[in-house]
């Protein structure tokens, strides 16, 4: 049983113990954040988790757990998960993003074992979580905070300039150099290019609700 500081209980003994404390280890908040903007209303939006009594219940805690719990069962041979779950969440994600993105687009994210396996992993992952938040009976509390047309841009220019970098470091080219070309195209200014690099490995990337 793995017991949370703020009284989540998650029950499967599976849990427990899944990561040891390791004080120097980077989490991914450490290292990406993603910007949930609905455009048509100019929020951030963002959200907490909250059980019954009130207090605040930590995501990355939560999910660092689940991510330890699903690898385990995907170790297994017979399970809910593997024979049933699994199978789902790849068919969903084949049909679902062909519709959505369109045959193209699609074809260039599960084209790639390693991209498509960690698609439908984090797939699975999300679906836990959901069903998670159901039993624990835990509320979603959703944050809007004001943006103002140039945060928006801006938050947009240093998604591009992180795909970019990106993209171009996969290739074996120099993200610095392109990032540079992408200033003189005027894609990125001068500030977004030196707080880019100043952010190190970091990545800084935009979800847009339509």
């Amino acid at each position: 049983m793995s017991d949370y500081d703020d009284g989540i209980e998650l029950d499967d003994d599976e849990l427990e113990n899944l990561y040891a404390d390791d004080p120097d280890r980077l989490t991914p908040e450490d290292v990406f954040s993603l910007v949930l903007i609905n455009k048509k209303t100019n929020k951030r939006i963002s959200v907490e988790l909250e059980d019954s009594d009130g207090d605040q219940v930590e995501l990355s805690d939560m999910l660092g757990e689940l991510v330890g719990y699903v690898k385990e069962r995907l170790e297994e041979d017979d399970n809910q998960l593997v024979n049933e779950i699994m199978p789902l969440m790849g068919q969903t994600l084949v049909s679902g993003m062909g519709r959505m993105l369109g045959l193209e687009a699609t074809a260039a994210f599960i084209s790639n074992p390693n991209s498509r396996t960690a698609l439908v992993y984090m797939m699975m992952i999300a679906f836990t979580m959901y069903k998670l938040v159901q039993v624990k009976g835990l509320k979603i509390n959703t944050i809007e905070e004001e943006v103002t047309d140039e945060e928006i841009e801006e938050i947009e220019r240093k998604s591009r300039a992180s795909s970019a970098a990106n993209m171009s470091a996969m290739m074996g080219l120099d993200p610095r150099e392109v990032l540079e070309q992408m200033v003189k195209r005027g894609d990125i200014t001068e500030q977004d290019l030196t707080d880019f690099l100043g952010k190190g490995n970091g990545q800084d990337d935009t979800g847009e609700v339509n």
